[in-house]
């Protein structure tokens, strides 16, 4: 597949730090040769919550966030 190096392009990509307790997360939009963070920040749980409790926490914090 060849690429057209001539269409601009543009991006929003969600990293994740992931971690059992804590998740560090930025979303990121790129365009051409730039990019410009849209937001980041940590869901912070309580680690007295069962460990598939907290999957399941993070799993809903992340759905909520791309919506």
């Amino acid at each position: 597949m060849t690429e057209d190096r001539n269409v601009p392009w543009e991006r929003t990509v969600l990293g994740i730090d992931p971690g059992s307790q804590n998740a560090g997360y930025a979303i990121i939009e790129t365009k051409e040769k730039s990019f410009k963070i849209i937001d980041s920040g940590v869901c912070k749980m309580n680690p007295k919550i069962g460990y598939f409790k907290r999957l399941s926490m993070l799993s809903d914090f992340f759905l909520e966030l791309t919506e």
